[in-house]
Formats: C-alpha cells, sequence, structure tokens
C-alpha cells in the first residue's frame, strides 16, 4: 500500500512538473529570440516570462475596499499600474534630492520632540510616555511632508477624528479574514460586522483624502517643480502636478493619488516608530551600550547644541545598534516589496 501510494504521488507531481515545463516552452522561442537580439533584454526577457505566467500577489480583501480596488503599490497586482506608479514614487517622490528637501521638516520635528522630553523631564513626579512622543514624531513628520500640515496633533482642527480613523485601518488591517483564505467563508465577514467596519472606515478615510487633495487642487500654489528643488510642496502637490502634466500615456487619477498617500501613511508611521520603541526598550535594558552610544555621540557632537543629520554618518557604533534591532524585530513585510 505505501508503495502505491508513494507511486501515485510521483505520477502526480511529475504530471505538475510537465504541465509547467509546457507551459514555458510554449513561448521560450521568444524568449531566446530577445536573448539573442539583444544581451541586455535579459532582464526585460525574464518579465515577459513572469508576465505570461501570470505572477500576481495574492488579494487582500480589507485593504483592497479601502485602497479602491488595489490601486496604490502595496496591494496592487503586478502589471502595468503598478510599474508606472513605482516609478512615479521612486523618481519624483522618494529620490535622494526630494527626501533631502524635507530635511527641514525633520529637524523641526525632532526638534520639538527633544523640548517636550525635556519639559516632561523637568518635573520630578510627571512620567514621560516615550511611545506616545514617538508616534508624535512620526506622524507629524508624515503628515507634513504628505500633506503639507499636520492631522496627529491634538490640537489641529479635525486631529482626533484622523488619528482615531487611522487607529482603526491599523487594527483592521492586522484582523485575520477567513474569506481571504477560504473564499466559501466569506459569509461570516457579514454575520461578525467586518465588512460594515471595513465600508464605514473606507468611507470616512475616502472623504478625508478627498477633501485633502480637493483643497491642494483649489489653492494657489504657484510652480510645483516636479524636479526635486526646494520650494516647500508636499507629496500631494507633486501627484497633482504629475496629473496635470500628464506626459505618458498612463494616466494618474485621484484614486491612485490617494492610494499613493495610504501607502507613504503605512509605510511611514506605525514602521517607524514601532522600530524606534523596540529600539529604546533594547538600549534601556543594556546599560553598558546605551553609555556606549552617549560615548560616540558626545565624541562626534561635540559643543553642538543639536545632532545634525551629517554627524549620523560618523556613528557607526549607532547603525551597528538600529541595524540589530531591526533584525531582532523586523516591522516590515518582506513579501509587499
Amino acid at each position: 500500500m505505501a508503495a502505491t501510494a508513494e507511486r501515485e504521488e510521483n505520477a502526480a507531481l511529475s504530471e505538475s512538473v510537465s504541465a509547467v515545463f509546457c507551459e514555458i516552452t510554449e513561448f521560450m522561442p521568444e524568449f531566446i529570440t530577445r536573448v539573442a537580439h539583444q544581451r541586455s533584454g535579459l532582464v526585460q526577457a525574464l518579465r515577459m516570462v513572469f508576465e505570461k505566467l501570470r505572477v500576481k500577489r495574492p488579494k487582500v480583501s480589507i485593504p483592497d475596499k479601502i485602497v479602491y480596488g488595489s490601486k496604490d503599490i502595496a496591494f496592487a497586482p503586478y502589471g502595468e499600474h503598478w510599474r508606472q506608479v513605482r516609478s512615479i514614487c521612486v523618481l519624483h517622490l522618494l529620490s535622494n534630492k526630494r527626501v533631502q528637501s524635507f530635511r527641514y521638516i525633520r529637524e523641526e520635528e525632532t526638534d520639538l520632540l527633544i523640548q517636550k522630553i525635556r519639559q516632561s523631564s523637568s518635573s520630578s513626579t510627571s512620567v514621560t510616555n516615550l511611545s506616545d512622543l514617538l508616534v508624535s514624531l512620526t506622524n507629524g513628520t508624515i503628515c507634513r511632508v504628505a500633506l503639507g500640515r499636520k492631522y496627529s496633533d491634538g490640537e489641529a482642527e479635525g486631529s482626533t477624528k484622523f488619528e482615531l480613523m487611522w487607529k482603526e485601518i491599523m487594527e483592521l488591517s492586522a484582523t485575520f479574514n477567513a474569506g481571504d483564505f477560504i473564499p466559501w467563508l466569506k459569509w461570516m465577514n457579514k454575520v461578525n460586522g467586518l465588512d460594515a467596519r471595513v465600508d464605514k472606515v473606507a468611507k470616512s478615510f475616502d472623504e478625508f483624502l478627498s477633501g485633502v487633495v480637493e483643497d491642494h487642487r483649489n489653492r494657489k500654489q504657484g510652480n510645483t517643480d516636479t524636479d526635486d528643488s526646494r520650494n516647500d510642496a508636499d507629496l500631494v502637490d507633486l501627484l497633482l502636478e504629475i496629473q496635470r502634466e500628464n506626459k505618458s500615456s498612463f494616466t494618474l487619477d485621484d484614486e491612485a493619488i490617494k492610494g499613493v498617500i495610504f501607502d507613504m501613511f503605512g509605510a511611514g508611521t506605525d514602521t517607524t516608530y514601532t522600530s524606534l520603541e523596540w529600539t529604546v526598550a533594547k538600549v534601556l535594558k543594556h546599560p553598558e551600550i546605551m553609555k556606549k552610544l552617549q560615548n560616540e555621540v558626545k565624541q562626534v557632537v561635540g559643543s553642538k547644541i543639536e545632532v545634525e543629520e551629517e554627524d549620523l554618518e560618523k556613528m557607526p557604533y549607532l547603525k551597528a545598534v538600529m541595524k540589530e534591532s531591526l533584525r531582532l524585530h523586523d516591522k516590515c513585510d518582506v513579501t509587499l516589496i
């Protein structure tokens, strides 16, 4: 019986391998022709292979509803839309010059964090909640970079609503959805109220982002430079300028713009402050490492009052600590890259 089962298993495996081989060999001559005519065409030829094999990310229902049918980058299926939007982000939003143009925002938010810590520590009876301060730092920075103003400050208009809405989105993103793995169990989402929660937060977030896009579109911005010059333009300004120029055959609609902004928040807020929080917790548990870090900072900074970004390049031990923290507590899901 065991031998029979083993033969049947080997036969099924052989059939699967043969099917895949036949599917590949069906377009292999075209593949060989490309490589023969152009040595540098290997990458393009391999891309053609994957496209014809229809390699795609699995569809996740909750982000799909929130991000306009996966019109962002993180959850979009591999294809023309994903390539075009990713190219826009790499060339215009996240280029080195563009990141450097937002340096003043990072410095201002970091200074504000230090001021809050000093004020909190000045009183012998107060307790400093560093987690809340790190959340405020990352959310404030991303809000100013992406939207042009803070929506995470308790005194800002609509800040409380935004914070609650984003918290709900993060909770829903981590919610187990049986329907994604067993399709015939999707009916459970209607019974347990998951579908209603997703629809509600998706509508609220769409109204918020639509208002932000319209505000940027209506106000006078002057000339928004998409070539990375410093003009205090935020990411929404840049995306709207690319939409107006429309230099390629790809159309960047409002839903794609809102999807990209959603990804910027998701990639830049929760991941950043969680990593910082883990690093601080680990350093506090190892006083000898904290002492080495303090000595390195004092040696590099010297008599200066503030640490500048240029100083970080001269702190190899700090980099090593951050890398070790990321190794132990990796926040990023590499399957989304």
